[in-house]
């Protein structure tokens, strides 16, 4: 019995290593340990390499490999030439690929037996035949990396998947996160068509907006593992002039955006808790300005505010993209529906919006 004990044990251990969101655990803590970089440059670090992996994948080009003589050579020391000649082309041809997200001479900043490292760990796993196990072990990783982080990229699984069936999403609709963090919103909603509909489906209507390099890489590299269209994930403030956001690479191009979009689904964009004061973008909204109340209804003013919390401007900015009898599911703080001082902002949404409930969510 105790023998038997010893082998279940033995096997889980086993099991274990080949789990890809522990690999990817091992990975950012290796970097962590050996390249001195804090834990969101190794995040960005190992994003970055699992581009060239994903790629590498994608084109079916076999260069995201090291053999055991060339991981000798390297761990003691020495610079294998062919190898690093290997993973310098790979990551050429992948940046170049990715040119909206990375500059071609962009480097990945580790120690040389850093990189045969991770790539050793990495060599055997096939991320785009995982039937979307390893775009849930890249999240779980994802969210331990980011545990001091304030939840920058994350809604919990059952928000998200409460907003998609809320809505419904069909096959045709335009659909959009203007901030999209970490793809979550996007993600569940290309699955809710796709099992409504094929799973050969072509969805070429999902879109994301993100001002955060990193973000989007991230969401970018979700969409890849889920097998879903990532082209139309776009670097960019959705809070800028509309006829100015970023629209390259994507099939946005040469369309104007205003009342584009049949759904939105979204968090108010993770900022700082500062408020915006740049008069370039409070003129372009609404709720840039003072509003005054008047026998129980509020006119503006058009005299600017010195600033605005930028969630206050996140809404009409949905608002903007939206088509007429589009559907938005937004994720607010508390404050934008109960503070007293907001009310104006509540006879905004009355006088421009049908809304369809309201749900305080717990903490």
């Amino acid at each position: 019995m105790k023998q038997l004990d010893l082998k279940l044990i033995i096997n889980e251990k086993k099991k274990d290593k080949t789990n890809f969101s522990f690999i990817l655990e091992n990975i950012h803590n290796y970097i962590y340990a050996n390249d001195g970089l804090g834990p969101s440059e190794s995040l960005d670090v190992v994003i970055n390499i699992l581009f060239l992996k994903a790629f590498d994948e994608l084109k079916s080009i076999n260069s995201f490999y090291i053999k055991n003589n060339e991981y000798l050579e390297v761990t003691n020391g020495k610079r294998n030439k062919d190898f690093f000649l290997r993973i310098e082309n790979l990551r050429i041809q992948t940046f170049v690929y990715f040119k909206d997200l990375f500059d071609k001479v962009q480097q990945i900043k580790i120690k040389d037996y850093s990189l045969a490292y991770v790539v050793k760990m990495l060599a055997d796993v096939n991320i785009l035949k995982s039937n979307d196990l390893y775009g849930k072990a890249f999240l779980k990783y994802l969210s331990s990396s980011q545990r001091n982080s304030r939840g920058q990229f994350f809604t919990p699984d059952e928000v998200v998947n409460f907003c998609i069936n809320f809505l419904k999403p069909k096959k045709n609709d335009k659909i959009l996160d203007p901030a999209c963090g970490s793809g979550s919103f996007l993600i569940s909603a290309a699955k809710y068509i796709r099992n409504k509909n094929s799973s050969n489906l072509n969805l070429n209507n999902i879109f994301g907006f993100e001002i955060s390099s990193t973000a989007a890489k991230i969401t970018k590299l979700n969409m890849i593992l889920a097998n879903i269209k990532h082209e139309n994930i776009i670097i960019s403030d959705a809070l800028k002039d509309i006829k100015k956001i970023k629209t390259i690479g994507s099939d946005l191009q040469e369309v104007n955006l205003k009342n584009y979009f049949d759904l939105i689904i979204t968090k108010h964009p993770f900022r700082t808790t500062g408020k915006i004061s740049d008069k370039t973008v409070l003129k372009n909204f609404k709720l840039g300005s003072k509003w005054n109340e008047v026998s129980q209804s509020y006119i503006n003013s058009e005299k600017l505010l010195p600033n605005q919390v930028p969630e206050v401007l996140f809404i009409e900015r949905c608002l903007d993209l939206l088509k007429p009898n589009g559907k938005i599911a937004i994720i607010l703080p508390n404050g934008n529906l109960e503070n007293s001082s907001l009310k104006y902002v509540r006879y905004f949404i009355n006088y421009n919006c049908n809304v369809l409930s309201v749900i305080k969510l717990p903490q």
